[in-house]
């Protein structure tokens, strides 16, 4: 009787730990830095050197102040309207940003207006304002979809209201552990939306089943 008794009590409580389980949200990924990035503009020339891959041909020269924001946003748009990305490190370029020597390449600006993200397979991803994320795929993969709740209903600098969903498509040397960089297209729609949100930690949940279909998909792949 009393063996009877101790069983039904342990089976009781197994059920009670899985009901608990099961009611905990298994999409919350939970509290992560945020910053800003964006595609930065040349507004001047000079003589500071840019690259292509392998330091085969001078692209232009430009500011030392174009440069060293280039260096630490990425991607860049020069005064004619090329688009330029970081594609590789190469000891030909002048220190950038902490002291990061880069070469560049031109993209298509049809296909990349907003510069390029991180390599995914055979493609990469096209970088989009308020949608493309940096991510540490350590800890988040390439590809994902997710959902920030801090981020749904708020009318962006370019006028869009936005859903809350974004999709990490990118990488960055200071992206690690729990931290997403927002790319937010320019350095003062970035200011804008950071003023907007005044906030240094967002809540990160699992975007899949609610960003990756219907207006959303049309970020990226």
């Amino acid at each position: 009787m009393i063996r009877t008794l101790m069983l039904l009590v342990l089976g009781f409580l197994l059920f009670s730990a899985e009901s608990i389980s099961a009611h905990k949200s298994p999409s919350f990924l939970g509290s992560y830095k945020i910053t800003y990035y964006y595609l930065a503009q040349e507004k001047s020339g000079g003589n500071w050197p840019l690259y292509s891959a392998q330091c085969r041909k001078l692209i232009r020269r430009t500011s030392k102040e174009f440069y060293l924001e280039l260096s630490r946003e990425g991607s860049g748009k020069l005064r004619d309207g090329r688009i330029i990305n970081f594609e590789e490190r190469c000891d030909c370029a002048k220190p950038g940003f902490q002291g990061g020597r880069i070469c560049y390449s031109l993209l298509e600006s049809a296909r990349f207006p907003w510069g390029r993200g991180a390599l995914m397979g055979k493609d990469f991803f096209p970088l989009q304002p308020f949608q493309s994320v940096a991510v540490d795929t350590s800890r988040v993969p390439l590809g994902s979809w997710l959902y920030l709740p801090k981020l749904k209903g708020v009318v962006a600098p370019n006028g869009e209201i936005l859903n809350g969903c974004v999709r990490a498509g990118d990488t960055g040397k200071l992206v690690q552990g729990r931290h997403l960089d927002l790319f937010s297209g320019t350095y003062e729609w970035s200011e804008k939306l950071r003023k907007t949100l005044k906030a240094k930690r967002v809540q990160v949940y699992n975007g899949v089943g609610r960003c990756d279909r219907g207006k959303a998909a049309a970020n990226g792949n």
